[in-house]
This record gives structure tokens, C-alpha cells and sequence, in this order.
């Protein structure tokens, strides 16, 4: 019997690619007046939402969320 495997496109492991991501939505948040330029309904509510995505994927995939401490340092970091 074949296992099935998930590939996936990138060769780091799932919570840095998740964290890189939260970080990178961080970030959008910042610059969401510029973006929203080209990008009208990338708003706050868009943000929020992206991140409540990413912090489900973690506990559902990774199974608990181990790296919260690592994001929160991240933005941090990024907003100082």
C-alpha cells in the first residue's frame, strides 16, 4: 500500500514558512495605506483575517502553536 506524501514548494519546515508569512502580513499592515492604492480591498479586515489563516494552519498542522512566541518576537522586532 503507497503512502500518500504532501508535496510541498518550498524546502523549509512548515512553522518557518507560517511565521515568514504572519511576518510578511505584519508588514502589509504597516504599509496597508500605500497598498490599498492598488489594492482596494486589502484593508484591516482583510489583514486580520489573513492572520486568523495562518494561526489555524499552525495549530491544525502543526498541532499546537509553538510558534507564537516566535512571531510575536518577530513583530517585535519589525515594529521597533
Amino acid at each position: 500500500m503507497s503512502e500518500d506524501k504532501t508535496v510541498r514548494a518550498y524546502s523549509y519546515a512548515d512553522v518557518i514558512m507560517l511565521t515568514a508569512a504572519y511576518a510578511q502580513v505584519e508588514n502589509a499592515i504597516t504599509y496597508k495605506d500605500r497598498i490599498q492604492q492598488d489594492r482596494p480591498k486589502w484593508d484591516l479586515a482583510f489583514y486580520n483575517a489573513l492572520k486568523t489563516r495562518i494561526d489555524d494552519a499552525i495549530k491544525t498542522y502543526i498541532g499546537r502553536d509553538n510558534a507564537k512566541t516566535l512571531r510575536d518576537a518577530t513583530s517585535e522586532v519589525v515594529h521597533h
